[in-house]
């Protein structure tokens, strides 16, 4: 009986070292089926080609503060599991710049490839466990728009006790509120307090007149693809005229996504007035590249 009991262990011993074995492989073939081809917003806002991970998903690095605050997408390309960490490799994509000393030069990478390591203090097993590490780098959907939102939307008004609900005949007096009502036209949040950014609407204020607007560069990537076309940006002018954020909302790729960035953020304006005060105003940007 004891002879038995012994050689039971040693088999369960060895199931469960067979077990841990195919642990790994098994994983990182669920990684890769889950996660090639995604494309994953990036917390880090470091531009370096390489992040790397301690054990609990704190980034290693120093990253010092600069003028522009860079934030990037990811695609996953390459996926490697080991026993001590956990490493992916892919392309980033700048998404959304935002000036933090606005009127200073934006500094970016032209899109490079990236190589995120994740230190692990315990061989993972499962697919949770390997979520768990990854949201050390990943933002959710919900976290992502709320970091990129370009201006904070200014908190609903209370409705006072009487005011007029709708389909209700106007009462006397209410001309006045529906005067005030058009003074806020187009008005989308607040860059800052006292700094409400609108959109610009004809005949009721002055648009943005740019003053300085160097061509963007062309990357020999797409010169060698004989890649053309036009990206479209998002641009928030500040009410100094200076650009304050920049979001690429239609790509080309091939760097030149980066190049529109590095341009854009370069040009100069009369800002946009309204009521005779200078105003932050946001509007959309084409930016075309043409081989001639």
């Amino acid at each position: 009986m004891i002879f038995i009991k012994r050689v039971s262990f040693i088999l369960l011993a060895i199931l469960f070292c067979t077990q841990a074995a195919l642990a790994g492989p098994n994983l990182e073939k669920e990684l890769r089926s889950t996660l090639k081809g995604k494309t994953l917003p990036l917390k880090s806002t470091c531009p370096q080609e390489k992040l790397n991970f301690d054990a609990q998903g704190a980034l290693t690095q120093h990253c010092p503060e600069g003028s522009w605050t860079v934030y990037s997408l990811f695609r996953i390309e390459k996926i490697k599991l080991h026993k001590t960490d956990l490493e992916l490799t892919g392309m980033l994509d700048v998404d959304t710049v935002v000036a933090t000393q606005p009127g200073t030069a934006l500094a970016i990478p032209v899109s490079h490839g990236l190589v995120l390591t994740f230190q692990l203090s315990a061989a993972l097993s499962d697919m949770p466990s390997a979520n768990k590490i990854l949201a050390a780098a990943f933002d959710s959907d919900a976290a992502w728009k709320e970091k990129l939102a370009p201006y904070k939307q200014p908190p609903p008004v209370p409705k006072e006790k009487g005011q007029q609900q709708e389909g209700e005949p106007s009462a006397p007096g209410d001309g006045d509120k529906r005067d005030d009502d058009k003074k806020d036209a187009g008005l989308l949040g607040m860059l800052g307090p006292d700094r409400p950014v609108y959109r610009f609407v004809p005949h009721t204020m002055q648009p943005p007149v740019a003053t300085f607007q160097p061509d963007p560069e062309y990357t020999t990537a797409a010169r060698k693809a004989k890649l053309q076309g036009t990206i479209l940006l998002m641009l928030v002018i500040n009410e100094r005229g200076e650009p304050a954020v920049i979001k690429v909302l239609r790509r080309l790729g091939s760097g030149l996504d980066e190049q529109a960035l590095l341009s854009v953020s370069g040009w100069k304006f009369k800002p946009g007035k309204k009521d005779g005060q200078p105003v932050a105003v946001l509007v959309d940007v084409e930016v075309e590249f043409h081989l001639f």
